[in-house]
């Protein structure tokens, strides 16, 4: 099922892209490895945004709150997409 649009005061990132690894990873490791990078981001795109958002819109570059990132969850929209979700009021300023 394909992703349609985000309801509410959420906010969907992008993750930024990573090399694959020769080696094969577990989807658990790869998980795991997400987590990590979290860690390093500074820079997310906003990959789609609630509908009762109006202050960022998609393909805005935002700087969020690292706490707030830490603890955000990693959404599977399809095989191949992952997102990061956060709130709006995790976003600190927007380039």
């Amino acid at each position: 099922m394909e992703f349609k649009r985000l309801k509410g005061n959420r906010i969907y990132l992008s993750i930024p892209e990573f090399k694959e690894s020769p080696i094969y990873l577990s989807e658990e490791l790869k998980e795991a490895f997400i987590l990590e990078e979290k860690k390093k981001y500074t820079k997310l795109e906003v990959y789609a945004v609630g509908d009762i958002v109006h202050d960022v819109e998609r393909g805005d570059v935002v700087l969020v709150d690292p706490a707030a990132l830490q603890n955000a969850p990693v959404i599977s929209l399809s095989e191949n997409k992952k997102v990061i979700l956060i709130s709006p009021f995790d976003i600190i300023h927007i380039w």
